[in-house]
């Protein structure tokens, strides 16, 4: 008795299809810069600086009333954020982070707007190195 396999149907409008070391593909289109995506809206430029470190208001531009998870992608390596400069913006939002690889990003994002979940991803480049953004230890 073997198996049977369906192909999975994805109600996002966007999605990640497709990861290479230095170009996201979305819905078939690439992006060699880091982003923001929603399963909702477009992709769009992600503006920040892997020498300098993030700041409430790199998190303050991702929150939108309609979310309920973001999730980081952080490059090659997972790199955790310092609560100090994330924690207030999306406690007071009520918004979800996670930070990962942006390749576990990029495939966590799949999952979860393929559930009709609220969710947006700011990523950079799968093959990134990992970026200057610790103010501070955990």
């Amino acid at each position: 008795m073997g198996a049977k396999l369906q192909p999975d149907l994805l109600n996002a409008g966007f999605q990640v299809t497709g990861l290479e070391s230095g170009a996201i593909v979305i819905n078939g289109r690439q992006w060699h810069e880091p982003l923001v995506l929603s399963s909702s809206l477009g992709p769009r430029a992600w503006l920040v600086d892997v020498k300098h470190p993030l700041e409430d208001s790199h998190f303050r531009a991702l929150i939108d009333p309609e979310i309920d998870i973001l999730i980081i992608g952080t490059g090659a390596r997972q790199v955790f954020i310092h609560p100090s400069v994330w924690s207030d913006t999306c406690r007071q939002a009520a918004v979800g982070v996670e930070f990962m690889t942006s390749a576990a990003a990029c495939r966590t994002f799949n999952l979860l707007a393929s559930e009709n979940r609220r969710v947006v991803m700011a990523t950079l480049l799968p093959g990134d190195a990992p970026p200057l953004w610790q103010p501070g230890t955990l």
